[in-house]
């Protein structure tokens, strides 16, 4: 009886004691796992800050540089400044540019009207007034058609010199 006793309690101790070592190596491990994972999430939230403040420096970075250089207000004003001032000389040449063509279209079509006169003198020199017989065109009271007989008078003219010359 003693000896059953004793051994129970023997028995008992070993299973308590192989009780102790487990939850002691298994609490050592325990940590171990925790201590890395506690090291993983901290490097992870080291990256995470250290990135997060390396965006933010460049944000403030790229926000001054564009707003130096890039977007530069007084640069922009006097480029624009300078483009109104081209765009005022580029529509005061235009508008002369416009004025010289007006110009030399009303010039082409009254040398072309006065050509036309000389041409319809030229060709119709045959009607001309005499100091016999007036001229066909002397016959109307037509300022145009008096006009023609002075131009058909100053191309005879004209005529006589060159064969007298």
């Amino acid at each position: 009886w003693y000896r059953g006793v004793r051994l129970r309690a023997y028995l008992q101790y070993l299973h308590s004691s192989a009780t102790v070592i487990q939850k002691h190596w298994r609490a050592f491990v325990a940590r171990g796992i925790f201590r890395r994972l506690v090291a993983a999430t901290l490097q992870d939230m080291r990256v995470l800050h250290y990135n997060t403040m390396a965006t933010v420096i460049q944000k403030v970075w790229r926000g001054f540089y564009v707003r130096k250089h890039v977007h530069n207000f007084y640069a922009r004003q006097r480029y624009l400044e300078a483009v109104v001032s081209m765009n005022a000389c580029t529509l005061e040449d235009l508008y002369n540019y416009e004025d010289d063509v007006l110009a030399n279209a009303a010039k082409s079509r009254a040398d072309k009207l006065e050509s036309d006169k000389i041409l319809k003198a030229t060709r119709n020199h045959f009607m001309l007034s005499t100091n016999q017989s007036a001229g066909v065109y002397a016959l109307s009271k037509c300022k145009e058609n008096n006009e023609i007989e002075m131009i058909m008078r100053k191309l005879k003219s004209r005529e006589i010199e060159t064969i007298h010359q």
